[in-house]
């Protein structure tokens, strides 16, 4: 199968967790014996087109809008960027799928996956509603805009957990088409340090008479 993915990070590129996902993910799948393809955001002219561990990535020509976003209209000209890789290149022949992740890459993969006559997966890693608690500034509301649209133009919607499963089923009205996948990186990637690193980190933190609480989450 030809997997394309559209991410709008992806590493070395660090801002939230969205690219770790997608290349852990992209390189399971190419293991796996899939053909995947990733068209991400520009890196300055850097790694324009790379083969990493077995996924082919591609990355746009021009600057990359700010990170994190700032407007609507720097994604949606982002958008039209990932169009021109994905055409111009030839990237997207004889693919089987597009996944798009988060409303950042939505638009874009909707018209590719139109164009190309092929399914398109949308995965939500969020929704702007409960990220704000439904608190919208105009920003907010176009997101949400593109979000609500994409949900009902997706063949399928995968969501990250059963949270944001059910809150975008009750924000936008999606009664089907969605199932939660939690979201999953390859532990290889985090060794454990030494002890001793832990002791000069714990160290850095508190007396060793206090205790610690560590939460892992958002």
């Amino acid at each position: 199968m030809k997997i394309i993915h559209l991410a709008s990070e992806y590493p070395p590129q660090e801002v939230f967790g969205l690219g770790r996902f997608v290349h852990d993910l992209s390189v399971a799948q190419a293991k796996l014996g899939h053909e995947v393809h990733v068209v991400t955001n520009s890196m300055g002219g850097c790694d324009h087109d790379i083969n990493d561990k077995g996924v082919r990535v591609h990355r746009v020509d021009f600057p990359p809008p700010p990170k994190p976003v700032d407007s609507g209209s720097t994604v949606t000209q982002f958008n039209t960027q990932l169009l021109d890789r994905l055409f111009r290149d030839k990237i997207g022949t004889d693919a089987d799928v597009i996944n798009a992740h988060d409303w950042l890459t939505a638009l874009a993969g909707q018209m590719a996956a139109r164009l190309l006559g092929i399914p398109f997966v949308l995965t939500v890693h969020d929704i702007i509603v409960g990220k704000r608690l439904n608190q919208l500034s105009n920003d907010d509301k176009y997101i949400g805009n593109i979000e609500h649209w994409a949900c009902h133009e997706a063949d399928q919607i995968i969501c990250v957990s059963k949270a944001t499963r059910d809150e975008a089923a009750q924000a936008y009205g999606v009664k089907n088409r969605l199932c939660a996948i939690y979201n999953a990186v390859d532990p290889a990637n985090f060794p454990m340090p030494d002890k001793a690193s832990l002791g000069y980190f714990r160290k850095a933190l508190a007396d060793s008479h206090e205790p610690l609480i560590l939460y892992v989450g958002r």
